[in-house]
């Protein structure tokens, strides 16, 4: 770019710099951007998920990317784009994208949130998705992979896992992360050998009887068993077919 010519006057001690007609001031040296997700989207799903950016301007000397403060390894981009995969944690979640260029830097920042059920709610809202039933106009009770019976107490999120107190079926449903489709199929089945049967059992390591609420940790999945008594405490999270309790 021709270098700009400035022309100043001096009147009565005022100082004008005046810029001839067609003149822009530089911009920054560089620029970073992110192009995909959109910024404050709710993440449904799996919470490992590809984020995607832009940087324009100077190719950057320097380039950093963080996850709620804590450094995500990335090799300095090339070809002005830059992406990676990020693994979120429950609720809120702030990506910070910094480059430098010729002594400048600029950053960017992307906040997310994950799981879905995590949206604000208002008064009056409509759910977004059913389970347990193909549709919101109905309301049928079934011993299959996609039905329920009754769900008592409150499912929960362990491991990116979605848990289902089936409570009349004597079981405890699951499936990988929140689904964004009505009448999804489970993929999770404890307290039964089959989707077909509900059988409260007798007092094994891996029987319900009108189990009623789910929680759990990082490594731990907690089930209320009212019907023998007792509470079922995993170590590790289950994801096959009638894992016993530990």
């Amino acid at each position: 770019m021709p270098k700009r010519r400035l022309l100043v006057l001096a009147l009565a001690g005022i100082v004008l710099v005046l810029v001839p007609t067609g003149c822009e001031f530089p911009g920054p040296a560089v620029t970073v951007t992110f192009t995909s997700p959109s910024n404050n989207q709710r993440i449904i799903g799996s919470r490992t998920l590809p984020v995607t950016g832009l940087i324009s301007g100077t190719d950057p000397s320097a380039f950093s990317l963080t996850l709620n403060g804590s450094a995500v390894n990335l090799a300095l981009p090339t070809a002005g784009t830059f992406s990676t995969s990020v693994t979120l944690k429950d609720g809120a979640n702030t990506l910070v994208a910094t480059a430098t260029a010729s002594g400048e830097t600029s950053s960017a920042t992307l906040d997310l949130y994950y799981p879905y059920p995590y949206l604000a709610l208002g008064n009056g809202q409509d759910a977004s998705t059913v389970v347990g039933q193909a549709t919101f106009g109905t309301a049928n009770a079934g011993t299959t992979i996609s039905t329920l019976s009754s769900p008592v107490g409150a499912p929960a999120l362990v491991g990116g896992n979605l848990y289902i107190p089936d409570t009349a079926n004597n079981r405890v449903v699951g499936m990988a992360g929140v689904p964004s489709f009505n009448g999804a199929s489970f993929s999770i089945l404890l307290g039964q050998t089959s989707w077909t049967t509900s059988d409260p059992g007798t007092l094994l390591d891996r029987s319900f009887s009108t189990p009623s609420s789910v929680t759990g940790t990082a490594d731990q999945l907690i089930i209320a068993d009212p019907g023998h008594n007792r509470v079922l405490i995993y170590g590790g999270v289950p994801t096959v077919l009638n894992t016993p309790a530990r």
